[in-house]
């Protein structure tokens, strides 16, 4: 029962968002968020995952395009918020898009 309040505040929050949103990580953690915030959002919202072997697929839920890294950060608005699917690769992100873009785990939105 916590977790699924947990998810419903989450999902509250990041439905207060109006800013594009890229989604770091295309594998099973991506796909569950980006499942979740295509239910709730309207926003434009694409995949970026780091394994060549994704790059310019989609992911299974809702059709988002998978996007090389380097390519998300040369065709991406400046309001872009990356949200980090996997919290193991927050700090790396952070540093990759030279502080471009404000960079979180979706867990920021519980708080």
């Amino acid at each position: 029962m916590e977790l699924f309040k947990a998810r419903s505040y989450a999902l509250q929050q990041i439905a207060k968002v109006k800013q594009p949103i890229a989604i770091w990580g295309a594998a099973g953690k991506g796909i569950v968020l980006a499942h979740a915030l295509k239910l709730t959002l309207s926003v434009p919202i694409i995949a970026i995952d780091a394994d060549f072997h994704r790059w310019s697929k989609y992911l299974e839920c809702f059709g988002v395009e998978i996007l090389s890294p380097a390519k998300s950060i040369k065709h991406s608005s400046k309001d872009m918020l990356i949200l980090v699917s996997n919290p193991n690769h927050l700090e790396q992100v952070k540093t990759y898009p030279g502080n471009r873009f404000d960079v979180g785990i979706p867990s920021k939105f519980t708080s």
